[in-house]
């Protein structure tokens, strides 16, 4: 039965205060109501946690076997995801600075397209969870809108692959924010989760210089 799987990755759903300003008898009669202060100057530290919706349903890849090079597509399952994340620091200018980490439930490969040709897996399909680390910057640019930036290290986990071993690389992700209430944050993500591996099967080595898992995901 096909495994539905699912990644995190990422970003924060971000809180912040909502201060009222002094009110002078003049406002008051007038009935001016209280405003959030600007977020550039909020005190946005803190943790946050979300989860999340990969829309991905492939994985781009490069390997080369017995001194031939192929660049192909794995089919995989979207994912679901969770992380959490730290505002550790906001700079004199507004910007944030940010570290988070995700983990994304398994996703199952079914085939792989190279060229013109499809292949299926059958029997026991792989099944590849992802474990990832990031740091970005994030600048808020009214009290519901906001942008974010940064570089992240996937750490894969790869099951039904026998004699792999796979190692993580750097990617990237840039996303924006809608702050929904006070408390609840809305982001949409365009990222690229990158690793690598090499597999030994029966004598033959199979080296994969680049796995690639690149789209949008949604957090909330």
């Amino acid at each position: 039965m096909k495994t539905f799987l699912m990644i995190l990755a990422l970003v924060p759903a971000m809180a912040f205060a909502a201060p009222t300003k002094k009110e002078t008898p003049a406002k008051k009669a007038t009935g001016e109501s209280k405003t959030l202060k600007p977020v550039a100057k909020a005190n946005l530290k803190g943790l946050s946690i979300f989860a999340s919706f990969d829309m991905t349903d492939s994985m781009n890849f490069d390997r080369s076997s017995q001194n031939q090079s192929q660049s192909g597509t794995f089919g995989a399952d979207k994912a679901l995801g969770f992380g959490a994340e730290y505002l550790a620091k906001t700079l004199d200018n507004g910007i944030g600075l940010q570290a988070g980490g995700t983990f994304e439930m398994g996703r199952t490969i079914s085939n792989e397209k190279v060229g013109n040709t499809t292949g299926n897996y059958t029997g026991a399909k792989p099944e590849v969870q992802l474990w990832t680390v990031y740091g970005q910057a994030a600048a808020l640019l009214t009290p519901e809108i906001g942008f974010f930036g940064g570089l992240n290290y996937t750490i894969p986990q790869v099951k039904n692959i026998p004699g792999g071993t796979w190692k993580g690389k750097v990617g990237y992700q840039v996303g924006a924010t809608y702050m929904y209430s006070e408390t609840l944050a809305f982001d949409g993500i365009y990222r690229t989760l990158n690793f690598n591996g090499s597999v030994d099967n029966q004598g033959v080595s199979t080296s994969y210089g680049n796995i690639s898992v690149q789209g949008f995901a949604f957090r909330g």
